[in-house]
């Protein structure tokens, strides 16, 4: 298939994915998840070689530009995605500590006084050699009461 071909067979099947109905989704994923998981030993690894194969293909097709982008765009998900983590685990300590029940809390971090911290470059940096915490931890003055 010439790379035009490509092209006008992946729109179009790009278009009939998106007039599918939700109905028509899952059960196009189940039957996906059925034949993924139904392959014996021997199909499964040749499958595998083959993405992997096709994977490293693609890799290789990138300038070090275009790689280097790719990675610093994946190290900053994962930043994020531990941020996220850790943000909502600060959020339900905070809850927890104020007695809101965290499921029925509609609270923000934000509502807590949680202070969020965006990675920078030397917290990048720093990350690539060392676990860091993105969230701080606040004390919160506890004003002394004279009796």
């Amino acid at each position: 298939m010439t790379p035009d071909q490509r092209q006008v067979y992946n729109t179009k099947r790009r278009e009939q994915y998106h007039r599918q109905t939700k109905n028509s989704r899952v059960k196009r994923r189940e039957r996906e998840r059925t034949r993924y998981h139904s392959l014996t030993a021997d199909a499964a690894k040749d499958r595998n070689a083959r993405r992997a194969r096709l994977e490293r293909e693609r890799y290789q097709r990138l300038t070090q530009d275009e790689l280097e982008s790719k990675n610093r765009k994946r190290r900053e998900r994962a930043t994020f995605a531990r941020q996220k983590k850790e943000v909502a685990a600060a959020v339900a300590v905070a809850a927890a500590a104020h007695d809101l029940p965290i499921e029925d809390s509609t609270t923000s971090a934000a509502e807590l006084e949680v202070p969020v911290i965006m990675p920078t470059e030397e917290s990048q940096v720093k990350s690539e050699t060392q676990p860091h915490v993105m969230v701080e931890e606040t004390q919160e003055s506890v004003p002394e009461v004279n009796v």
